[in-house]
């Protein structure tokens, strides 16, 4: 699972025995195509990196769910801070999750507990704060470029 996390841009500057506390909590899950694998509303308790396959992310609309975006294990270098991993603001607040995520075809995701990470935060508070610094990141270019979309 290393190897995930390393590719994920959540990890970006942390040193590979912080990489492995994290992999030590991690576990690996897999999902067949149309699986529901988060809900809209529910709490968010977990934060998945994508191992294998993608998801679609869904809004509810007007006319049933609107897939808003489409995440894949291996993110294109412009996707690199949508894609590969959700659930990271579950990490941030706790507040239900703000969209539901389908597997888009069969799907393997390695599953980082928020109360297990919260424990590896605690023992090293370094990891925490580069974490949070790159969900920060994110959180940021994804403003930026919904932004972006509004102005054209």
């Amino acid at each position: 699972m290393l190897d995930v996390i390393d590719r994920c841009v959540l990890f970006t500057g942390l040193t590979d025995q912080a990489k492995r506390m994290i992999g030590e909590i991690a576990t690996r899950h897999s999902y067949p195509d149309g699986t529901t694998l988060v809900y809209a509303g529910d709490p968010g308790r977990t934060l998945f990196l994508i191992e294998r396959g993608a998801v679609d992310v869904l809004v509810p609309g007007e006319a049933g769910e609107v897939v808003v975006a489409t995440l894949r294990a291996e993110p294109t270098p412009t996707e690199q801070y949508s894609g590969g991993f959700f659930g990271e603001m579950s990490l941030l607040d706790v507040e239900p999750r703000s969209a539901s995520v389908r597997a888009k075809g069969n799907v393997t995701l390695v599953a980082l507990p928020q109360k297990k990470l919260g424990e590896v935060f605690d023992r090293r508070p370094e990891i925490h704060l580069v974490v949070m610094t790159n969900i920060a990141r994110v959180l940021s270019r994804r403003l930026r470029e919904a932004n972006a979309r509004w102005d054209t």
